[in-house]
């Protein structure tokens, strides 16, 4: 048996070339987890979910079997905040007439005023109406507003209204309340 030096330089150039390229493969496995981690992180971080509840006890009312009852309206908006970008839902439910249940969509500048479009139906109709948010954590203000497209340009603008309906509504602990019925 004889010993070919060429060939055994050949393997061993080539064992060392894979060798010394493993760490880099793995390194680049490592950069690629670690981005999609800090991706991960900053969705976690930019997209946060507020709820509000807001309840009105009416006058006692006879139900009938000569029981006193109060009946309770209840007003209900969940905001969901991606950035600039916001969603939610936005209910109001009389004890004695028809409710409002709706979504809104729209934007939030840095002053926290968002401007959306809020679409709901109504005694069975569906309506699309403004919405004006003055948003921080503890409570929110809502002013319904006027629709109107302006020449040119494709998207729905939010113009307030005088006498438009109006609130404010305090926070609430998300996991308390079940947004998607009545109260």
């Amino acid at each position: 048996m004889s010993f070919n030096k060429s060939s055994f330089m050949l393997s061993f150039a080539t064992i060392l070339s894979v060798v010394m390229l493993l760490p880099a493969c793995s390194q680049n496995k490592d950069s690629e987890q670690s981005e999609r981690e800090q991706t991960s992180e900053v969705t976690e971080v930019t997209q946060h979910q507020w709820c509000y509840l807001k309840t009105t006890e009416g006058s006692p009312i006879m139900d009938g079997t000569d029981t006193l009852q109060r009946m309770i309206d209840s007003t209900q908006l969940t905001i969901t905040i991606e950035g600039m970008k916001v969603s939610g839902m936005f209910n109001y439910i009389p004890a004695e007439s028809d409710a409002r249940i709706g979504t809104f969509s729209g934007t939030m500048d840095s002053s926290n005023r968002i401007e959306a479009i809020y679409v709901y139906d109504q005694e069975g109709e569906t309506y699309k109406e403004g919405l004006i948010l003055n948003w921080n954590p503890e409570r929110v203000t809502y002013e319904l507003a006027e629709l109107f497209v302006v020449e040119g340009v494709p998207n729905l603008q939010v113009v307030q209204q005088e006498g438009a309906e109006s609130g404010s509504l305090p926070s609430t602990d998300c996991a308390v309340v079940n947004f998607n019925h009545r109260m």
